[in-house]
């Protein structure tokens, strides 16, 4: 479940109130990518010339579908995501029931 890997991802300690260690890479601060920022894997041109655009240092990406942090509006059951298949992708919705896969993102500040 996505709350597990984010918890496990923003696992940090502050030994003195101020000074967080720990986390993913260095930081506390990841969560679940909104549906814009998951389409924007699928812009094209893509920047980086391959589709989804992910760096190859955050592993591979699997063929299937990934939550985004958008519920659907009339149904709050449901949430935005993307399918990614070898010749592309497309954004459907789902039901949050269904154990998808993620990718955690962190704002820029």
């Amino acid at each position: 479940m996505f709350t597990e890997f984010l918890g496990t991802l923003n696992n940090c300690e502050s030994g003195d109130g101020t000074t967080l260690s720990g986390g993913f890479a260095g930081h506390c601060d990841w969560g679940l990518p909104t549906i814009g920022q998951l389409q924007s894997l699928l812009l094209e041109p893509s920047p980086c010339g391959i589709s989804p655009c992910i760096d190859p240092v955050f592993g591979p990406n699997a063929e299937f579908f990934y939550w985004s942090s958008t519920s659907i509006a009339p149904t709050p059951e449901g949430a935005c995501g993307v399918f990614f298949f070898v010749s592309g992708a497309v954004v459907d919705l789902a039901n949050k029931g269904f154990d998808f896969h993620v990718r955690a993102v962190r704002s820029c500040r």
